[in-house]
């Protein structure tokens, strides 16, 4: 392997909106009726740990924090393969236009 892009804050690929996505899932899983702009404003500030503990504090979900935590993750996973797979296809891509860049 000669090249390893590592792209933590949406440099490369805009991945946070994942987050937000799982969140939503969530929500409509967990049947919690929030406004998303509302849920932005009162989660951007938090940690992902800490926006399960205001959603069970708040909401009284049926879920524990660490099936909600489980159910997200799965989710997550999911769409960054998904993600996984876009990047490669761009990279095989570039590769053959452009070989010299990479």
């Amino acid at each position: 392997m000669s090249t390893i892009l590592f792209d933590l804050d949406d440099t490369l690929i805009q991945s946070m909106y994942v987050w937000e996505d799982a969140i939503t899932a969530l929500f409509k899983e967990l049947h919690i009726d929030m406004d998303f702009e509302r849920a932005k404003q009162t989660f951007m500030a938090k940690r992902f740990s800490e926006v399960l503990v205001y959603i069970k504090k708040y909401f009284y979900p049926h879920a524990t924090i660490q099936q909600m935590n489980d159910f997200c993750m799965a989710f997550v996973i999911d769409q960054y393969q998904q993600l996984k797979v876009q990047l490669s296809l761009f990279m095989n891509k570039q590769k053959k236009e452009q070989p010299w860049r990479l």
